[in-house]
C-alpha cells in the first residue's frame, strides 16, 4: 500500500506532466504570488521547476525521498541531466536564504560521485552570509539562482539555456551566483 506522501508525489507529477510552456508561465504567476491552491507549501513551485527542465529537454526527476529503515534521511527537490552534468536542485519559494539550505544541499552532493553539481532556486534571494559562504565553498559546485533568473527562462522557454549560463560563469570566472545573462539576451 502506497503512503499519502507517495501518492500526492504521484499526483503532482501527473497534474505538472501535463502542462506546456503556457500553463507552466500561469502556475508560475501563482508561485510568485503565493497562491497555490491543491498543492502543498512550496510543491509547486519544485514540480513546475522540474517540469520546466523537461520541456527543455533535459532528463530530470521530480521530486523524492530517500529512507532507511522507514526513516526518511533526505528530500530532494529533483535532480537535473544536462549534457554530462548532474544537478541536485532545491526549490524555495519563501523568505530569503541563509547559511542552511547551502549547507544542506552541500552535504547532499558530497554524498554523490564527484563532478556532482547543485542549485539552490530562491524567489527571494539570499542573505549576505549565505552569499559570501557560496563563493568560498571548495570545490565550487552550487549554482544559486534567483526570481529574475527563472522570469527569464520561463520568457525564454529554456531553462537549460540559463543552467548552461550560470555554470559557464561558474567555470570560467568562479562566480556562483551569476545573473547578468539575461541583460544581454
Amino acid at each position: 500500500m502506497k503512503s499519502d506522501k507517495r501518492l500526492k508525489s504521484e499526483i503532482y507529477e501527473e497534474r505538472i506532466s501535463r502542462c506546456d510552456w503556457i500553463q507552466l508561465r500561469y502556475l508560475y504567476s501563482q508561485v510568485v504570488m503565493k497562491d497555490t491552491p491543491d498543492w502543498e507549501q512550496g510543491k509547486l513551485f519544485e514540480y513546475m521547476i522540474m517540469r520546466a527542465f523537461e520541456l527543455s529537454g533535459s532528463e530530470m526527476k521530480y521530486p523524492y525521498s530517500i529512507s532507511i529503515e522507514g526513516q526518511e534521511i533526505e528530500q530532494i527537490d529533483g535532480i537535473v541531466y544536462v549534457n554530462e552534468g548532474t544537478f541536485f536542485v532545491e526549490c524555495k519559494s519563501s523568505g530569503k536564504l541563509n547559511i542552511e539550505p547551502i549547507a544542506k544541499l552541500r552535504n547532499q552532493i558530497l554524498r554523490r560521485p564527484l563532478g556532482t553539481f547543485g542549485m539552490l532556486i530562491s524567489l527571494d534571494g539570499f542573505t549576505s552570509p549565505s552569499l559570501i559562504l557560496s563563493q568560498y565553498l571548495i570545490p565550487p559546485q552550487l549554482l544559486l539562482w534567483y526570481k529574475q533568473d527563472i522570469d527569464f527562462a520561463i520568457r525564454k522557454r529554456d531553462i537549460c539555456w540559463v543552467l548552461k549560463e550560470k555554470y559557464k560563469a561558474l567555470v570560467e570566472y568562479g562566480i556562483s551566483d551569476y545573473t547578468n545573462f539575461w541583460r544581454r539576451s
